[in-house]
């Protein structure tokens, strides 16, 4: 609280007092200092949220470029990026990372076409040698079996004749059951060419065993003797 007094020509006419209301004006400064506050941080919030916005779009569109780029190289396309996108951040190592990978994936998909093409053709080659061998066998095995054919009717003919000996007609016999496992020997090459072929086909019969085994034990016997072995077979 003041006053002041005005004095005219030496008189004093009137006293004047100004007063004011402390509470009433730090009301008032503490009312603009809250509104000032608010507008501040409510600037502060919407500048921190506008950024966010910005750099998460810068964000996703380069991860949206490193997604479609990784898309192509899942597609079979594996060309790095165009240059001029290197940077030094995490985003940009992993793109670098892909530019490698891809590289990497371009050569060793190249090395295995051409890995590929080589099998093929030595393939290729294997099943023409294997053709020619399956048709040698065939002409080999028929060529073999026609004077097998003619040496076994021959022998046949010889063990008909009473007129041998029991040695000879032995050795006779011995020279045809010889010659039977011998023709059997060239018609299973001649089964092994047809089965290679794809014409093979299955064939049960009943066989005696121990005829079998008899015949094996005659032809093995001769081969043992001229070596100084014995030779052995007992069957229950």
């Amino acid at each position: 609280m003041s006053a002041s007094r005005c004095a005219t020509a030496g008189r004093r006419v009137g006293l004047i007092r100004l007063g004011y209301d402390v509470r009433q004006v730090s009301d008032k400064v503490w009312a603009m200092a809250w509104r000032g506050g608010i507008i501040f941080i409510a600037a502060f919030v919407l500048l921190a949220v506008l950024i966010n916005l910005l750099l998460s779009r810068m964000v996703s569109r380069r991860v949206e470029a490193l997604a479609e780029h990784a898309g192509a190289i899942a597609d079979g396309r594996f060309e790095p990026r165009p240059p001029g996108r290197a940077g030094g951040d995490e985003i940009d190592a992993l793109g670098d990372a892909l530019d490698t990978m891809a590289v990497t994936l371009r050569e060793q998909v190249r090395a295995l076409r051409a890995s590929n093409t080589s099998l093929a053709l030595a393939k290729e080659g294997a099943e023409q040698a294997n053709r020619a061998k399956t048709a040698f066998l065939a002409n080999m095995s028929h060529e073999l079996g026609t004077p097998l054919n003619s040496v076994l009717g021959f022998a046949q003919l010889l063990a008909r004749d009473g007129r041998l000996p029991g040695d000879a007609r032995a050795q006779v016999d011995s020279i045809v059951q010889s010659g039977r496992q011998l023709l059997d020997r060239i018609n299973d090459v001649l089964e092994i060419a047809r089965i290679e072929s794809g014409h093979g086909r299955l064939q049960v019969v009943v066989f005696d065993l121990r005829a079998l085994l008899g015949t094996l034990v005659e032809v093995m016997q001769l081969r043992a003797e001229k070596r100084g072995l014995e030779f052995r077979v007992e069957a229950d």
